[in-house]
């Protein structure tokens, strides 16, 4: 092959096909979360930290939106069972103050395996009970638009 000024050659190989991955199984994470604001330093403490608050201290902290408070309630091998929990709110899982609950389909293995889809809830109605025997419960909902970008709320 004779080669022209400017131009590049390209080493072309073949490489074997590898088997077919196994395909791992899926489990499905749910997670309650309360979002809010705190204040946080904009500089390090003297012991060497930034701390938040819930409350502003001093004047010289930045307010942020954030995750105040979260808890991760189970694992599932299939969606139904999830979802289930969730909407019926097995152990009291809202607790008053975690608004949002999300299922994370994920697949098994290490913790940096990839999201592979989120379903949201949020919590509508009273909370506790009502004298009149009635209490909300959580619905399907869109996805905070401060955490569109965010994934892994488990943990």
């Amino acid at each position: 092959m004779k080669k022209k000024k400017g131009e590049s050659i390209i080493a072309v190989t073949t490489v074997k096909k590898s088997k077919k991955k196994k395909k791992l199984p899926i489990i499905y994470m749910i997670t309650t979360i309360d979002f809010g604001y705190k204040y946080a330093n904009m500089r390090r403490s003297p012991d060497g930290c930034y701390h938040s608050y819930r409350k502003r201290t001093s004047k010289t902290q930045k307010k942020y939106f954030c995750i105040k408070e979260r808890r991760t309630w189970g694992w599932f091998t299939d969606f139904k069972s999830a979802e289930q929990s969730v909407l019926e709110n097995w152990g009291d899982i809202c607790e008053g103050n975690l608004v949002y609950a999300v299922i994370e389909k994920v697949e098994e293995g290490t913790v940096v395996t990839p999201t592979l889809k989120e379903y949201w809830y949020k919590w509508k109605g009273p909370w506790p009970m009502t004298k009149k025997g009635k209490i909300g419960g959580y619905k399907p909902a869109e996805k905070p638009l401060q955490y569109h970008n965010v994934v892994k709320f488990w943990g």
